[in-house]
């Protein structure tokens, strides 16, 4: 015994020294991600946050209405001091008025720094979901501690989308939290914590419309009803504050309009209805160069390639486990790239699905073709936003390459649904 354990001992040594490496790592990264993103943006000036607060400060006294969506909300946000800053708060649901009403009540240079605050604490909550996720996947082994914080704490670092939403006030860190939250339910079986999350996310931003879809081909009928209840719910409480007029204008005039709008062919929109528009679609301003003037095409080929990628994803779903999460990670990659608009911060939702994939892949290596695009997928989500340059980007063919972050979601959905035997654990298996 006296001589095993000085060898036990010994062994130890390097692991344990591994391990404070990784420690040591993470805590590094961490603190140059806070140094380089959260604090400045706790200081800079933001259109976003200029006019989510004004927004949030007059629901909060109750003056929210369809003066939202005129020049009289400029001058209240001019009032409040932000000058040149000020923005359109429409076309947003009125009840994006509330996401932050939890700071509106603080002076506005304390109201932002606690905002990003926020947003540290939710991406710490995204990363504790993701561990407790590894933990419960069947047949799956968390990795170490050390070595999921040294990996998160490298995402967190690299994630380009992430550190967008900080340097502009956004809200889709908030967002983000709820897909994961909306994921953790899913595949937990917890049908109240799922359809809570389906219903904050229809109600902050109309967003998250193919986890509905997930729902419904599945028949998680007591999900569905937990987020049509608490949606419906907090509509009728907030109702009061807003008015029918405000959602009358913004479920029959704006919302439907986004589609068409020409504005969002900019490669800023990180979508694939920018895309087709600026392959198919001839605006002066927004696409001058496109391969046809042919907008039907354009239209007729996102409903192609959305039934291409939404198909395969909820037949895998029915086929597979009650709790497999690999179809609900598949739908999340799917998200943004479907949506009508959606910048560079929309893609911080995928901080769970990259949690969870690379936290599997650590523990049950892929094989190198799935290997070889999670890579590209990271590499696309980290790469500068060049593409916000816009009259560089503009037709075709330069179009093509002038959308990374809908191009690694795509790639992630693709390993998430294909890579191999997701039967098993949902995530990627080799």
């Amino acid at each position: 015994m006296g001589i095993a354990e000085p060898q036990n001992q010994a062994i130890d040594l390097p692991r344990r020294a591994r391990a404070w490496g990784a420690w040591l790592a993470a805590a590094l990264l961490l603190g140059l991600f806070v140094w380089q993103t959260a604090l400045p943006a706790s200081q800079q000036k933001s259109y976003a946050f200029s006019v989510y607060y004004t927004a949030a400060r007059l629901t909060l006294q109750g003056q929210a209405g369809v003066q939202f969506c005129s020049t009289w909300l400029f001058e209240q946000q001019r009032a409040l001091g932000f000058g040149q800053w000020a923005d359109y708060f429409c076309p947003n649901p009125p009840t994006t008025a509330l996401l932050l009403a939890p700071v509106a009540w603080l002076p506005p240079p304390l109201a932002q720094a606690a905002w990003v605050l926020g947003d540290l604490l939710m991406i710490a909550a995204i990363v504790g979901l993701g561990w407790l996720m590894l933990g419960a996947a069947p047949g799956l082994a968390r990795p170490p501690a050390a070595w999921y914080a040294l990996l998160a704490a490298g995402l967190i670092a690299a994630l380009r989308p992430l550190h967008a939403d900080l340097h502009a006030v956004q809200v889709y860190t908030l967002l983000a939290l709820l897909y994961a939250l909306w994921l953790y339910g899913y595949s937990s079986g917890r049908s109240w914590l799922c359809g809570a999350a389906l219903a904050a996310l229809a109600l902050a931003k109309l967003a998250g419309w193919p986890l509905w879809l997930l729902l419904l081909a599945l028949r998680r009928w007591r999900a569905l009803a937990w987020a049509l209840g608490l949606g419906g719910a907090a509509w009728l409480a907030t109702l009061p504050l807003f008015g029918l007029a405000f959602w009358r204008l913004y479920l029959l005039g704006q919302a439907p309009a986004l589609a068409s709008d020409p504005l969002y062919a900019a490669p800023a929109f990180q979508t694939l209805t920018s895309l087709l528009k600026q392959c198919f679609l001839y605006d002066p301003r927004w696409s001058p160069r496109p391969l046809l003037d042919a907008p039907w095409l354009a239209s007729g080929l996102w409903w192609v390639l959305a039934a291409l990628l939404l198909a395969p994803t909820l037949a895998r779903a029915r086929r597979m486990p009650p709790a497999a999460a690999g179809p609900a990670l598949a739908l999340l990659c799917l998200v943004v790239p479907l949506q009508p608009a959606g910048e560079e911060y929309h893609y911080a939702l995928l901080l769970i699905v990259l949690l969870l994939v690379l936290g599997t892949a650590a523990v049950r290596r892929p094989g190198w073709p799935a290997g070889l695009a999670i890579g590209l997928a990271l590499l696309l989500l980290a790469l500068p936003a060049y593409f916000v340059d816009t009259p560089r980007w503009q037709g075709w063919p330069w179009a093509l390459l002038a959308y990374p972050r809908m191009d690694g979601a795509l790639l992630l959905w693709g390993v998430v649904l294909f890579g191999g035997d997701a039967a098993r654990d949902g995530v990627v298996q080799p």
